[in-house]
């Protein structure tokens, strides 16, 4: 699938979980909890290719699709296109570069 938009309108019938598609606090939790867990996921996988020096990219593909999808019904939940969050990052680090300030830290460089 080459849109992120219309993944999310096909992806969204697969969620079923409390408070879906009200943008609630719950349902913000319940999503940013399953990108940090399937973020630790895709951690355990490197973690194994740095114990064991073996990598299954399919297993990792599958769970950055896992981390995708959550962070697309988080945008579907605050009434955001995925694609506007794509734009919105793009412009950031755009303006990062431009400003020569792509390395160090904080939120507002």
């Amino acid at each position: 699938m080459r849109d992120i938009d219309k993944y999310l309108g096909k992806v969204s019938e697969f969620a079923i979980y409390p408070e879906k598609e009200t943008g609630s606090e719950n349902e913000l939790m319940y999503l940013a909890l399953g990108v940090a867990s399937e973020a630790g996921e895709i951690a355990g996988k490197i973690k194994k290719l740095y114990r064991d020096d073996v990598l299954s990219k399919a297993a990792l593909l599958s769970e950055i699709g896992d981390v995708f999808w959550y962070l697309v019904m988080l945008c579907n939940a605050i009434d955001m296109a995925p694609s506007d969050a794509l734009q919105d990052n793009y412009e950031k680090l755009s303006k990062r570069a431009l400003n020569n300030t792509i390395a160090g830290e904080g939120d507002h460089r």
